[in-house]
């Protein structure tokens, strides 16, 4: 029976703009607005009250303590917490689709944090010193954050102010807001975005809850002062029950909406045009222990449709608070697992999930041997099975980690796949992407180091070091010798890729040479060295995980950089690729110094870089991503010759110039201008600007530009004008 429809406020309010007062500052390239830190908000309610699913299928689950983040993975395990750099009840969440970096919103301002809680940025949005987390601040009913490619927008919970504010990517300076459109009094809920382009909304489009109101707005943008919603989903009790209260939102890429109704226990289903579906649930009553229904649904969030994750595909997941849990669901009916959060009672179980694809490495050519990497995968796999398929048919008796190519497959594809077992059983298949054979093997080439060797391990007395070989090409591939070294001497017998650190290597350098060898030549490459100790030491490993790129530099000016990886306990590998989906991964031994010389991904349409790092060994959560991103400026900015013109002609004998700079540099921007009376000299360095006043043109007859990152531009004649 459906309910009855409820009367609307008829009165207007048109969008309107909060004002905040901020300072923007620069964090590691990304820009950041500093104003007194989120009040702590005090709550004892242990439900989830935010929820947001990232590219790698891990669930990130806020609550009204706050705190920390828990965290789900695919199979419904529970992972380790991730602490929150502030306090205070988490009222929504959004992970970045192309890297696992989360904006948690805190109802007075969002911070931006990467896989193991470092904040990267914050936006203060309330302008207030408290912040309730009951009635009309619940941040289970209001408040949500989502971003795109250019604006991050907050609905806000806490603050003098009702409604929401977007902010620019670029530099998170207020840009615009809206207030509920028709209902002066309310407060906004979740919101969501959909890229799906519609007559109305060409260029996408928010979709926020109104709870108070029992209705989804549909917005194209809040830049416009007087905007209005372009539709309006009005939600009803579709399976019986009092007035609903829309709290939780998210849409696909067709349109399609999932709306959690809290006072219904239940989450509605909308097509692209805002007509009702069905329902998934079993409303009106909660869920009393047949684990199909829910109690109090508040949040969701729904993994792409297009995601890497077939299995998960599609999926929704939903913070039920009424009963501590994450229910994962399809669109329909099926029920995949509730996965309590207060480990009152065993966690689901089943099969590994594969949630980054098989690989291949080695050379695709007959008489070469190539290698299957399992990829990464949730569950706790205890063993994989191996198979291979020519041109996507199963090869017999080719179940090994490693296939010789034969010279029948010449010109055709081939490609691994893998499945997980762990005691619940054995996963679906996951199949690497296939690589073309071909007829003969590439002429045979003299092995050359294209990343050097590490050493792994504590450099500590009666501490063993591990000696990684590093990357080498070659044809065919080499086989590798080592031998470490004292202060540039062979150590006797120490030949192996292990070490034990003695009293003789303390304050003295140790390195490891390797030695690449095959049927073309020889070639050598050294380590980094590592100086031992006798006691405990403090290397660049120390302190929290997390990965920077040249130290954390905004800009380079070169793909080849340095990586700072600092990895967890327990790490023996680091797993570091330049797609958040290790399509294209390289995996290597932690290094002592933490440090990995590294080559960013040239092109793709845009100048930020980002590096993802996994890790792999005992203990370790070997899906938990972190990252970081640079600008790649490798261009020097263009300059056009300079002309100075008097200001005015008139008799004097030092007559004032103008001296006009036309400069550009489309990544980073044009820093600063050195003038010069001869090319090359020291002359006078100034910030860029467009034009400049002198009395003395022969001081600015030379000229080059710098942009940001730091590249020069050729010096150029300016030509002066008597």
């Amino acid at each position: 029976m459906l309910a009855a429809h409820r009367a609307r406020p008829a009165s207007v309010l048109a969008a309107v703009v909060t004002t905040v007062v901020t300072t923007a500052v620069a964090v590691g390239g990304l820009a950041v607005l500093t104003v007194s830190a989120a009040a702590p908000a005090s709550a004892a309610d242990p439900g989830p009250t935010a929820i947001a699913v990232g590219p790698d299928g891990t669930t990130w689950v806020g609550t009204a303590a706050g705190g920390s983040l828990q965290r789900v993975d695919v199979t419904g395990a529970l992972l380790a917490p991730v602490p929150l750099p502030r306090a205070g009840s988490v009222d929504g969440l959004y992970v970045e689709q192309d890297t696992v970096r989360v904006w948690v919103s805190y109802g007075g301002g969002a911070s931006l944090i990467d896989a193991s809680g470092t904040e990267l940025g914050w936006i203060d949005a309330s302008g207030s010193a408290t912040c309730p987390t009951t009635g009309a601040r619940d941040p289970g009913t209001y408040g949500g954050v989502v971003a795109t490619a250019d604006r991050i927008v907050l609905t806000h919970r806490c603050g003098d102010g009702i409604g929401l504010n977007t902010y620019a990517r670029s530099d998170l300076t207020a840009r615009g807001g809206a207030s509920a459109y028709g209902c002066p009094t309310c407060r906004f809920g979740q919101i969501a975005f959909s890229p799906r382009a519609t007559t109305q909304t060409p260029q996408g489009a928010y979709y926020v809850t109104v709870p108070d109101a029992a209705e989804v707005q549909v917005w194209s943008g809040f830049d416009n002062v007087h905007g209005t919603p372009v539709r309006t989903i009005d939600v009803q009790a579709h399976g019986g029950g009092v007035t609903p209260r829309p709290t939780g939102v998210a849409v696909d890429d067709e349109g399609t909406t999932f709306v959690t109704d809290s006072a219904n226990h239940v989450v509605y289903v909308y097509d692209a045009d805002g007509t009702y579906s069905r329902y998934i649930g079993n409303p009106p009553d909660p869920d009393t222990g047949s684990d199909f229904g829910f109690d109090t649904p508040v949040a969701i969030s729904q993994y792409p449709r297009t995601g890497s994750i077939s299995q998960l595909r599609g999926n929704l997941l939903i913070a039920d608070r009424g009963s501590n849990r994450v229910v994962r669901r399809d669109t329909y009916t099926w029920l995949f697992w509730n996965a309590p959060l207060d480990g009152s009672s065993p966690p689901p179980s089943g099969p590994p999930v594969n949630t980054t694809k098989p690989s291949i490495s080695g050379t695709p050519a007959v008489g070469q041997t190539l290698t299957c990497d399992p990829g990464a995968w949730a569950g706790s796999p205890t063993s994989f099975l191996h198979g291979w398929n020519r041109d996507f048919s199963y090869v017999p008796g080719e179940n090994a980690t490693t296939y010789v190519v034969r010279p029948g497959d010449a010109g055709r594809k081939i490609e691994c796949f893998v499945q997980g077992v762990n005691d619940q059983g054995t996963s679906d298949y996951a199949v690497s992407a296939p690589v073309t054979i071909s007829a003969t093997p590439p002429p045979p080439s003299a092995p050359v180091n294209t990343i050097r060797p590490t050493i792994a391990g504590t450099p500590q007395v009666g501490e063993t070091l591990t000696c990684g070989d590093g990357q080498w090409s070659g044809s065919p591939a080499p086989t590798y010798s080592r031998q470490w070294q004292r202060s540039g001497t062979a150590l006797p017998g120490a030949t192996s890729s292990a070490y034990v650190v003695t009293g003789d290597d303390v304050g003295l350098p140790l390195t490891c040479r390797v030695t690449a060898t095959n049927s073309a030549g020889s070639a050598t490459a050294s380590s980094v060295a590592v100086t031992p100790t006798d006691g405990p030491v403090t290397t660049p490993c120390s302190g929290r995980p997390g990965v920077s790129i040249d130290a954390g530099a905004v800009w380079t000016t070169s793909a080849a950089v340095t990586l700072t990886v600092r990895p967890p306990a327990g790490a023996t590998q680091v797993v570091l690729s330049n797609d958040g989906g290790f399509d294209d991964a390289d995996v290597r031994p932690v290094a002592a110094d933490c440090r990995y010389p590294w080559t960013l991904r040239v092109g793709g349409g845009t100048a930020t870089k980002h590096v993802y790092a996994r890790f792999v060994g005992g203990g370790v959560d070997e899906v938990a991503t972190l990252s970081d991103d640079v600008v790649l400026d490798a261009a020097a900015p263009a300059l056009r010759r300079p002309v100075a013109r008097p200001v005015a002609r008139k008799q004097s004998a030092r007559p004032v110039y103008r001296v006009r700079l036309a400069a550009r540099d489309a990544v980073s921007g044009v820093q600063k201008a050195r003038f010069a009376a001869h090319r090359g000299g020291q002359g006078r360095v100034l910030r860029a600007k467009a034009a400049y006043r002198t009395r003395t043109p022969g001081a600015f007859r030379w000229v080059q530009v710098t942009d940001r990152a730091g590249s020069t531009s050729a010096w150029k004649r300016a030509r002066i004008k008597r």
